[in-house]
């Protein structure tokens, strides 16, 4: 009755739901409008890879003498300091070791000092023979001259030669002797004789073993994996745990496509977000490095395409990004952590594509293990010294 009543009420409907689909189509178009403005002025410069991952280098820490673990002073998660004492192993046999080995030095000190106080004997004696030999060298030519006058008998003359000729023996002899006692010594210093430096290497490279029964943290960081034991018989080069150092071992590596990498260099700024903080904690870095392999061709069993019916996938190539250092203060990454990385696409390269001068001043090190023998090398010296001049003394005497 009313639609009957009221003609003109179809066409107000009509009217106002074309109002409502132009409205739609207009801000349906202009939302279009703005993403083309945005994406052309703005979104067609950026390159957003979702492929990168937390990486480290976790640094495997192994026992460089066998034997049984009796402390261990760190636990899983614990941050340690360089020099920090990790794990101990029993050093009983090590020290019996460094006992015996400093006696065999003793004892090859004191042999090459008996070596020593020989040839200052035989110096003596040559100096003696050969004095005795002048004065039997002065006889004979004196008895000669007598037998030629007459003066005495052919009896004394042949005695007195076969004097002289005991004492041009006995001069050899001894010359030989002296000469048989200086190899013995060595025509060097005698510091530097195959008896005491054999002995000495002996001494040193117990001491060393002694020491690594101690397990030494080689550089600040945080402990990851655990796997000693109390009681546990180790070997040579066995995994007792792995840390990472938060400030030095961690970057991004982001698996960017093949067919982006013209928009990258060495040295180009970069943002980063990660999983675990969101959007709300952005990070910053750099390109490091750019792999010159993909990481498909790097694994272990790289694709083989060969046969014919392969299929043509593009592939990954690892970039390398350095994070800044204010970045994992105040928040840590974990390895292994998701991220997502923003890039400014460059047309205009500003800087190399790889690295193509070698930076001589990157290194990496630890000084844990200087001068570590300094207190067995003051030791040996003092065993040296001590016992090659008692041995001269002795002799002098």
């Amino acid at each position: 009755m009313t639609t009957q009543n009221n003609p003109t009420a179809p066409v107000s409907v009509e009217k106002n739901n074309k109002k409502s689909i132009l409205f739609i189509a207009s801000a349906f178009a202009l939302l279009i409008l703005i993403c083309l403005i945005y994406w052309f002025f703005l979104g067609r410069f950026n390159l957003v890879v979702d492929d990168a991952y937390v990486k480290g280098d976790l640094r495997p820490i192994s026992s460089m003498v066998g034997g049984t673990i009796t402390k261990i002073h760190v636990h899983k998660t614990q941050d340690v300091n360089e020099g920090d004492i990790l794990v101990e192993l029993d050093d009983t046999r090590a020290k019996v070791l460094l006992e015996k080995s400093q006696a065999q030095l003793l004892q090859n000190v004191r042999q090459v000092g008996l070596y020593q106080k020989k040839v200052q004997e035989m110096e003596k004696n040559l100096i003696y023979q050969k004095a005795a030999l002048e004065l039997a060298q002065n006889e004979a030519e004196h008895r000669i001259n007598l037998a030629k006058l007459g003066a005495i008998p052919n009896e004394e003359l042949e005695k007195s030669l076969v004097h002289l000729k005991n004492s041009e023996t006995q001069y050899q002899l001894a010359i030989i002797h002296l000469q048989e006692a200086q190899i013995r010594l060595g025509n060097g210093n005698v510091e530097e004789h195959p008896l005491i430096i054999e002995a000495a290497s002996m001494v040193r490279e117990s001491f060393l073993n002694l020491k690594n029964t101690r397990i030494l943290a080689p550089k600040s960081g945080h402990i990851v994996e655990l796997s000693a034991r109390i009681g546990e018989v180790v070997s040579e080069g066995k995994i007792l745990l792995k840390m990472v150092s938060i400030d030095e071992d961690l970057r991004i590596e982001a698996n960017v496509l093949e067919t982006d990498l013209r928009y990258f260099y060495i040295g180009q700024p970069c943002e980063l977000t990660s999983e675990f903080y969101g959007d709300k904690v952005p990070l910053t870095g750099y390109i490091e490095g750019i792999n010159l392999a993909t990481g498909a061709s790097a694994s272990i069993l790289p694709p083989e395409n060969a046969a014919g019916n392969w299929v043509k996938v593009l592939q990954r190539i690892p970039v390398i990004i350095k994070l800044n250092s204010k970045n994992t203060i105040n928040h840590p990454l974990m390895i292994g952590m998701s991220m997502k990385v923003h890039f400014k696409k460059q047309t205009t390269k500003l800087g190399p594509f790889i690295h193509s001068i070698v930076d001589k001043n990157y290194i990496k090190q630890t000084s844990i293990y200087d001068n570590q023998l300094d207190p067995i090398n003051d030791w040996i010296q003092e065993v040296i010294t001590t016992n090659l001049i008692k041995s001269a003394s002795v002799s002098d005497g």
